[in-house]
Order: C-alpha cells, then structure tokens, then sequence
C-alpha cells in the first residue's frame, strides 16, 4: 500500500456557502421512452418548491454524527512518526491528508484526515476541510481528484450543535449561493450516486427541477426559447444530462437523435449534424446548410425501387476477382475530422471534411457481385461498417513493409454511431514508402475539404 500526503491550513480549506439554498427532492421522473417526442414534449415550466437546507445526519460506527465536530479520537491509535510536521502548539489546527493507495497499481485513492489538536495528530472526518468560522445552515462544499481523475464534491452543513454533517443522496438537486474570494456566486449541484455531487450548469439544474426526462426542456432567455433534451447515459452510475437541441419553425427539432435528418427550406437543403468538435462527449447539434446529401435523395431512378435493387444499379458490368466497389446507398457525415501524414514532407495534416460514403460494399469472385461489407448495428446498437476485430485484421494486413514498398493500400471508412453522437473516418489510399505510410487520397465516397491543419 503507498501513501502520500497532502497538508491544508485553516485559511484555505475547501470554502463556505451562505445560508439560502433549495434543494429538490428526487423525482420518479425517468422514463422508459423515447425521450423525444417534438409534438407532446413542450410542458409549461411547474416551479420547483424551495425548502430550507436541512443536514441528513450520517450513520458511522465509530462517530456520533449529531455531534461530528466534538468526537474526540484516541491520539494514541495514530502513529504520531508517520507525519513529516509535529504537531505543536505553533501549528494548532493545522489539517494534515494522508492517501492510501490500493490495488494492483495503486489506482485507487482513499485520503485519510487529520488535525493538529493539543500536541497530537488526531483522525478527523473530511469536514475538518470545512471553514470553522461558519453559522448554522451555512453550507460547505469541498471537491477532489481520486485515482481515476474524476471529480467528486462532498456537501456539509453546519447545524446549531456547532458541527458539520454531511448531505446524504436523499436530494439529488441544490442550488447554492457561494461566498469565493471573488465575492458571490451561484453554483448548481446535483447527486450522482456513487460519483457524489457534480456541479452542473444553470440550465441543466432549471431543466431538471422543472421537466421530466422524457421532455423537451423548454427555456427562456433575453435571446429567445432554448431547447434541450436528456441524453440518457447508459452507466446506470451517471444521471442523465440536458444537451441543447436547434429548432426551427418549418425544419423542426435537429437533435441528436436525429442525427443525419435532412430538411428543406427556402429551396436549399439542410442538414441535422454536430458542430466542428465532434469529438466532444456532448456535441450540440444545429442546422446547417449543404449541398452534400445522400444521393438516394437526389436520384430520380431511385423512384419505385427496393433499397437493395438501387443499390446495385451502377455495380460494374465486368470486374477482376477480388474487386470492391460501393453500392449507391450512402450516409453522410459532417465535420469530421481525419489525421495522417500527407505531402512531399510528409508532415501530419488534419482535415476537416464531409463526406457520403456507401453503406454496402461488393466483392467480385466467381463472375458475380457478393455483399462483402454493409452498414449496420452491432449487438450494442452502435451503428458501424466493420467490427473492431475486422479493422485490426485489415490493418495488419496493410501494413507497410519492405516488401510492398512503392504500393498503394487501400482502407475502407470507419463508422461508430450511436444515440448522441455519428463519428466517422474516411476510405484512403495510402503509398507506402520507407518511412511508412503516406496519404494520396481519400476513396470510397464523396468528399469536400473544410480545413486543413498543419
């Protein structure tokens, strides 16, 4: 088991919030449903009922919760040596944290706390990290770093007996007015299980104190009605969150649910799509403007034919064994982002690009045309052209050595879509050189440039 140590003063320990606080009671709101219906989600805001901060007393065997600031721990059951600072009367008060480090890697971290009382260091509980000087109902929230770098907040309040007691998940809201070094403030809070409290943002607390999962939250600002819906995440540990959704009169919601919607207004084609940083956990979907739509959409022989029969219409007449080509079928993606490296210098470039690339892909053998690879859901739901194992498969395959040198590899596109968010990687072509491998040109689609970063 490693330790390490962490020393805090009196002066900055985690810091004070001031008496007016409300909290809202769990609601059974979640649902089962489709959390979107754009014709039955808008409800009229019910406002959240405020109720004085009332401390949920912990249970502890060792510790009198209703008295936590007054229990008095045995100094001789801590090993006085195994702190760098004696405590002495210079430093009464002083609050030292010791982590234990468990598992295999030491990963996991549990700090233990201790305060500096009469000539001794004596085990407290993690609200000595609190301000003392605070009156009763102020509140105190602390926040740390664990092991696996997530960050959990504890809340305190602090009672008429003189101590403070934690907050238990019996409210799962709070909304806090804080007294920083910068003067006041207003932080939002919500419970997240196992993970604690996490701060959330101002509309994230009115959407949930104010609508159910299941609809569309409904916001008002200066600039007009905001819209979000839940992503509902599936580790059943994390609670939903509200992500902002676009809406417009004659295209409707774009949300992310229905990412890849196209719409038609004023003549011109739109797309529902996420912004510039699709790698963001959360990416907010609007509508944008393109040309660049499946061409399914455009193509007049597509009228009184099967998905499959359109899909072959343009498949060569005669073809080599071993031949791939794409079916007519696509699916488009915006603002995606690829790296390699590219040029007479071969420096790394990032693009920026949409795309549409075919769905389904034919192989040539035996004088006909065979499905080979298609767009489809895997057994998680997650929408993709080939499994993980299949990509690791080809990418050994491809791999550049001396023997191919001077020959061009080909990739087929890579796609990962799910319920928040569509990400994918285009086909390539690839010359392998020496040094490795050097991108040509992108394949199997059509594609427009963004940017481009160097």
């Amino acid at each position: 088991m490693l330790r390490s140590r962490h020393i805090f003063t009196t002066a900055a320990i985690g810091f004070v919030v001031a008496i007016s606080a409300s909290l809202i009671a769990c609601s059974d709101a979640a649902s089962e449903e489709t959390p979107f219906s754009p014709e039955t989600s808008e409800v009229n805001p019910v406002e959240a009922d405020s109720v004085k901060i009332q401390p949920v007393k912990t249970d502890s065997a060792t510790t009198d919760s209703a008295k936590i600031d007054s229990v008095e721990t045995d100094s001789a059951e801590v090993d006085q040596s195994m702190f760098e600072t004696a405590c002495t009367a210079e430093n009464e008060g002083m609050i030292d944290s010791i982590e234990n480090h468990y598992g295999k890697f030491g990963y996991d971290r549990y700090p233990d706390y201790f305060r500096c009382e009469k000539g001794s260091w004596v085990k407290r509980e993690s609200w000595i990290r609190c301000d003392k000087g605070a009156q009763e109902g102020d509140a105190c929230i602390y926040s740390y770093t664990d092991g696996s770098l997530m960050t959990f907040n504890e809340i305190y309040a602090y009672t008429n007996n003189g101590g403070w007691e934690r907050y238990s998940g019996d409210h799962d809201l709070g909304k806090f007015t804080i007294q920083t070094e910068n003067g006041r403030d207003t932080a939002f809070f919500k419970f997240a299980g196992w993970g604690g409290w996490r701060e959330v943002k101002d509309y994230q607390y009115n959407c949930f104190s104010k609508f159910d999962a299941k609809d569309t939250c409904v916001l008002e600002t200066n600039e007009g009605k905001n819209y979000y819906l839940t992503q509902i995440d599936a580790d059943p540990s994390h609670f939903p969150v509200w992500i902002r959704i676009d809406y417009d009169p004659e295209l409707g919601f774009c949300s992310f649910y229905e990412e890849q919607k196209y719409g038609e207004k004023d003549g011109k084609r739109y797309y529902c799509s996420q912004g510039l940083k699709p790698y963001l956990s959360w990416p907010e979907l609007k509508w944008t403007e393109t040309e660049l739509i499946p061409q399914q959409d455009n193509d007049s022989r597509r009228n009184g034919l099967t998905d499959e029969e359109y899909d072959i219409l343009d498949l060569p007449k005669e073809a080599s064994t071993g031949d791939l080509v794409g079916g007519l079928l696509e699916v488009c993606f915006y603002n995606q982002k690829k790296g390699a490296f590219a040029g007479p210098d071969s420096r790394y470039t990032t693009f920026i690009l949409n795309f549409c690339i075919p769905q389904n892909y034919y192989r040539y053998e035996n004088g006909s045309w065979t499905l080979d690879v298609h767009y489809h859901q895997n057994e998680k739901g997650v929408w993709i052209l080939q499994t993980d194992k299949e990509i690791a498969e080809a990418k050994e395959n491809n791999r550049c050595t001396q023997e191919k040198e001077g020959t061009e590899i080909f990739t087929l596109p890579r796609v990962e879509v799910t319920s928040y968010r569509a990400l994918a990687e285009p086909g390539t072509i690839y010359q392998c050189v020496s040094e490795g491998e050097i991108f040509k040109e992108f394949t199997y689609g059509r594609y427009e440039v963004v940017e481009v970063f160097k």
